[in-house]
């Protein structure tokens, strides 16, 4: 009798060691599944972002060039030599690109804010409020005219603040760079 309770006490004590056992795996799975989930929503947001300044570099550009399309090669050299931004042959010129430009003929009517260098331009022009995120985003253009080689380089820079969760995930600023030879 003696032998049989000590027995069940003995399986007793060995169901009660299972179950913390068991307590224990459940646990280090769950905080695994929850680390999991939270690197995979750290990454997407990461990349939504860099999707969205990846357009607007892209938009920027495609602004330039439709200006240049537009206006022509003269006019459009014309514009950046009469701002007197640069030393001759080479115009460089730091610009924010407005909003949602509607005449893309005159250049007073797609650029906010010029200046001869970058850190001259206040941020406030230069920023595209994403309003699905509540993110905003830093766009400036360099357009580089030099008139010796008759050439058009645009490059648009987009960045934007970044969390320490997201900085391993990121390639901040995105760039965009458009070159044109008449």
């Amino acid at each position: 009798m003696i032998k049989k309770l000590k027995e069940k006490v003995s399986q007793r004590g060995a169901a009660l060691v299972e179950l913390i056992i068991s307590i224990l795996i459940v646990g280090l799975v769950l905080t695994a599944l929850a680390s999991t989930l939270t690197y995979s929503i750290s990454v997407t947001s990461a990349a939504r972002k860099q999707d969205i300044a990846t357009g607007l570099a892209q938009d920027g550009i495609e602004t330039i060039h439709k200006l240049r399309a537009t206006a022509g090669w003269s006019a459009f050299y014309g514009y950046f030599d009469a701002l007197e931004l640069g030393v001759a042959p080479i115009q460089t010129t730091f610009l924010c690109i407005k909003e949602n430009p509607v005449n893309t003929v005159d250049p007073e009517a797609v650029f906010v804010e010029i200046s001869s260098t970058q850190a001259a331009l206040t941020k406030e022009e230069c920023l595209k409020t994403d309003e699905s995120i509540n993110i905003d985003f830093y766009q400036v253009t360099t357009v580089i005219v030099d008139s010796s080689t008759e050439s058009v380089t645009a490059q648009v820079d987009v960045s934007w603040d970044v969390t320490d969760t997201e900085s391993k995930h990121l390639l901040n600023p995105v760039t965009k760079i458009f070159r044109e030879i008449d």
